[in-house]
């Protein structure tokens, strides 16, 4: 999954929210 490297880590459970 190509996430922003903002807050991956505590996103990781809504990395599409994050998008």
């Amino acid at each position: 999954m190509a996430v922003p490297k903002k807050r991956t880590s505590a996103s990781k459970k809504h990395i599409r929210k994050n998008f």
